[in-house]
């Protein structure tokens, strides 16, 4: 048995938790003590919340939403695969459940980073466009004037139809696939879990800052995937 928290956070600075618990918590007060044990607050480098406060939140959102599914967590870890200077970005590659699928992983990151190098490649050459000039363009207006002729010409916006449709290659069923067995994997080591998702955001003002950046999960089984 399996609840989901179905609330979409629309903010780039958000994060999803996909939890194993002993069991579904049957109060406030058994949350905390199964989230926090003899903790006081939950902590975020100077700034903290009362556990009392984060219990009673997360013991609301756990019973809210339906059943979660292997589709619901492999729809979330798929995000996590991701590379930024040749190498994978998101926090979640150092957990257990990154790459469960070895040889997978490792022609996805080629894959990613030869997109990467082939985006870059693209990029430069847009960048040259502006350069062949703009450096001699002093007044602000004129550049301004200048950037927005060089974006009307043919060869920049077929390079950036080019760099979209490298964007669009960096997420499909390859990486899907991935994020599934993933999933699978999480769910098979903690068959006899009760699982949840929970997702906080730090626009929430102090305490969704605590719950998402802190060590408010320290305590349990979980994977965290980031919202970029």
């Amino acid at each position: 048995m399996a609840k989901i928290r179905n609330q979409f956070v629309a903010n780039s600075s958000s994060s999803s938790f996909v939890l194993a618990l002993a069991s579904k918590p049957k109060s406030i007060s058994e949350t905390q003590t199964m989230l926090f044990g003899n903790r006081q607050h939950v902590m975020y480098d100077d700034d903290s919340i009362l556990v009392q406060t984060a219990a009673s939140i997360i013991y609301n959102d756990l019973n809210n939403g339906g059943q979660v599914t292997v589709k619901d967590i492999a729809n979330l870890l798929v995000e996590r695969y991701s590379i930024r200077d040749g190498e994978w970005y998101d926090c979640g590659y150092a957990t257990p459940y990154f790459g469960t699928d070895l040889n997978g992983t490792k022609v996805a990151k080629q894959k990613l980073i030869d997109i990467e190098n082939q985006i870059e490649v693209l990029n430069k050459k847009q960048r040259d466009l502006f350069s062949a000039s703009y450096d001699k363009v002093d007044d602000p207006k004129k550049r301004a004037k200048y950037m927005k002729q060089v974006r009307s010409t043919k060869e920049y916006k077929e390079l950036t139809n080019q760099i979209f449709e490298l964007y669009d290659q960096q997420v499909g069923d390859w990486l899907y696939d991935l994020a599934m067995s993933d999933a699978q994997k999480f769910l098979d080591d903690n068959s006899d879990k009760f699982i949840a998702i929970l997702e906080y955001c730090d626009n929430d003002g102090n305490i969704g800052s605590v719950l998402e950046h802190g060590d408010t999960f320290d305590d349990v089984k979980h994977i965290r995937t980031n919202h970029h």
